[in-house]
């Protein structure tokens, strides 16, 4: 797997994720309106029938102790969720390390198969150099006047047509 797939992969993921965390929030959200609309809705027939003030005091101290209740059941359903979020980040930077910590061990390997190569071809070169250097030590040196005695008219034709060429470039 690449690191631009993992990287739109680690994408999709968070956006799924940002999607259902969204979605939980809201469905949450509802849940809590809904009780309160119903708790209020329950006041108000407690209100109307009168049955008394203790037992009305008494009810609203049971809706406000349930609100409570569902208020940190909420808080607590939340910090889940959050303490879920910072797992599944921190996997995710996990999986991120090991696959730069592949890549580069398989660099590092590379290197030094580059390196292995180059100190190859440098010691292939010293001894061509080498060789040329044995190699120019048995040759004689001679005069320009020694070659034009030994030139062909072949040759003869081919020198002066080359310095004809260099006179035009002048």
């Amino acid at each position: 797997m690449t690191l631009e797939e993992l990287r739109s992969h680690l994408k999709s993921d968070n956006a799924d994720f940002k999607a259902r965390q969204s979605k939980l929030t809201s469905k949450r959200e509802q849940e809590i309106d809904s009780e309160v609309e119903r708790l209020r809705r329950e006041q108000q027939l407690e209100r109307v029938k009168g049955a008394g003030q203790e037992q009305g005091q008494d009810k609203l101290m049971k809706v406000v102790e349930e609100r409570k209740e569902n208020e940190l059941r909420n808080e607590i359903e939340k910090e889940k969720i959050e303490a879920e979020l910072k797992v599944l980040e921190r996997s995710k930077l996990g999986y991120v390390e090991a696959e730069k910590k592949r890549e580069l061990q398989r660099l590092h390997a590379e290197r030094e198969k580059i390196k292995k190569e180059e100190e190859r071809l440098v010691n292939e070169i010293s001894s061509f150099v080498n060789k040329a250097n044995e190699q120019s030590k048995d040759i004689e040196t001679v005069s320009y006047t020694h070659l034009r005695a030994h030139e062909t008219s072949l040759h003869l034709v081919c020198r002066l047509l080359l310095e004809k060429k260099k006179k035009k470039k002048k």
